[in-house]
């Protein structure tokens, strides 16, 4: 008879054995309280009946009625479907086994888990029926009224051997839909992650019910906070959203307004929890940081340069702080006066100041942070910019003064007229060389000409008259000059 119904369920299309089994288990019939009795009146285990007899006809109109699922350690699933008075639920896995599947090696037998099945009135969340069993693996429950009803199975066990959830198969008289729990989850928030010591920060948590299908009841949510930080407004930091009812896909968010007394990293934590059909369900835990500082940044400056000729000064910088340094000013005094100046409101840690030999300078850095806290200076030098060595330049040589002609002191010592000659004597510098040259010239007649070396300082020149020649006229004279005595001329008038 098993075999006969195992078979008309899986020519049904039925592949899973776990869904088979709970379908056969769930849809047999009861048998007689006593052997006289008729059938169906069985209320307790009977050793010849068991719990009843298999009902093909049943097992056969049950077949689309079942939930396969797998359910995790600590976890439960929920499902809702409709009863009358007697209808059953039943919940069947197996104990699973791992081996060598060509069985050379003995198979070794896991844990069994322990899942239990519950009943409730859908409204009133009242539970009808449960079955708890810790060493079974068949739980089933059996409708004490009709109406909509919530199944409820639960894995009881701390851990599930061999997978994260124990798989099993849920079969009743009538369909089955799966429900997600209403398990919260939170959100925490601050509108400002960095503030000054006593300012106001406004922190918002956030509680939702995820579920489409099933409300929270009892709901409560808290806000923990840390030591040195306070509540100024908003009440109490446990409160209850939607009043301790969290209906499906609701979001209640709730706001308190606080303030940090001391300079710190502050962690808040945020968490909920609600219950339905016996259960509770804890939101994971979420938090959010909140920074208060009222300190400056630290500020340290290195500056540097590579030898006491090199005028490239590398200068770098940096801070320490709780909030982050947003900008640096750096100013610099050259040769001890006031500082001007150099770089302001800066996210640069590092720049190179262009000296000028001779002179000396020196640096000083602040830092601001977020929050405008600004540092006090820190400063470092004065480095000193020295002179490179510049060799010596090879001599220009000048070219040798151009030495001026001497004057040559031309004269003209003694003119005679001899039988149609005229004869000239003169003198020079001693030392003068060159040509003399001589023109006389008469009015209305043809100048004559004539020349002589210059001989040791003395000339003699000659020239023939004319027959008409003998009147009076203009005697010239030019010295040519050489490479010491300058030209000169003279001229002398003869009667």
């Amino acid at each position: 008879q098993v075999a006969g119904a195992a078979a008309l369920l899986y020519g049904s299309g039925l592949t899973d054995p776990l869904v088979v089994k709970a379908i056969l288990l769930d849809s047999t019939t009861l048998g007689r309280a006593t052997p006289a009795s008729a059938m169906n009146t069985q209320s307790t285990w009977l050793p010849d009946w068991g719990w009843g007899e298999l009902n093909l006809d049943g097992a056969y109109q049950e077949r689309t009625n079942f939930q396969a699922d797998s359910v995790g350690a600590q976890d439960v699933r929920f499902y809702r479907a409709t009863v009358n008075t007697g209808d059953r639920a039943t919940l069947v896995w197996n104990r699973r086994v791992v081996g060598a599947p060509n069985q050379t090696a003995p198979p070794q037998a896991l844990t069994l888990s322990n899942l239990d099945l519950y009943e409730y009135a859908s409204s009133a969340q009242t539970q009808q029926a449960s079955s708890t069993s810790p060493i079974d693996n068949v739980e089933q429950v059996r409708g004490t009224g009709s109406g909509t009803v919530i199944y409820k199975v639960k894995n009881a066990s701390s851990t599930v051997d061999g997978l994260s959830g124990e798989p099993f198969a849920l079969a009743a008289r009538n369909g089955l839909t799966p429900l997600a729990a209403p398990k919260p989850t939170v959100a925490l928030s601050v509108d400002k992650a960095a503030v000054h010591q006593g300012d106001a920060v406004t922190v918002t948590e956030t509680v939702r019910n995820l579920s489409a299908d099933m409300s929270g009841a009892s709901a409560t949510a808290s806000l923990t906070l840390p030591a040195g930080v306070t509540v100024t407004s908003g009440g109490s930091t446990t409160w209850s959203p939607g009043g301790g009812t969290l209906a499906t896909g609701a979001t209640v968010s709730h706001q308190w307004t606080i303030n940090g007394s001391a300079d710190g990293s502050y962690h808040l934590v945020a968490s909920a929890q609600d219950a339905a059909y016996g259960e509770t369900f804890n939101s994971p835990q979420t938090t959010a940081t909140l920074n208060v500082d009222s300190s400056p940044p630290r500020p340290a400056i290195a500056c540097s340069h590579s030898s006491a000729t090199d005028s490239k000064l590398a200068v770098s910088w940096s801070a320490s702080d709780a909030s982050p340094v947003t900008s640096y000013d750096v100013d610099a005094s050259a040769d001890g006066a006031g500082y001007t100046p150099w770089l302001s409101a800066t996210a640069q840690t590092a720049a190179t100041y262009s000296g000028q030999p001779g002179h000396s300078y020196a640096f000083r850095l602040r830092a601001r942070d977020e929050l405008a806290n600004v540092s006090e200076y820190a400063s470092c030098g004065a480095l000193t910019v020295g002179f490179a060595l510049v060799p010596p330049a090879p001599p220009t040589l000048s070219p040798p003064a151009k030495v001026l002609p001497a004057p040559a002191h031309l004269k003209l010592a003694s003119v005679r007229r001899h039988k149609g000659r005229l004869s000239i004597d003169g003198r020079l510098a001693q030392g003068a060389t060159g040509w003399v040259t001589c023109t006389y010239s008469a009015r209305g007649q043809r100048a004559l000409h004539t020349r002589a070396r210059v001989r040791r300082g003395r000339y003699h020149l000659t020239l023939r008259l004319r027959r008409k020649q003998v009147h009076r006229g203009l005697l010239r004279i030019h010295y040519s000059g050489d490479h010491s005595f300058a030209p000169q001329r003279i001229s002398k008038r003869l009667k």
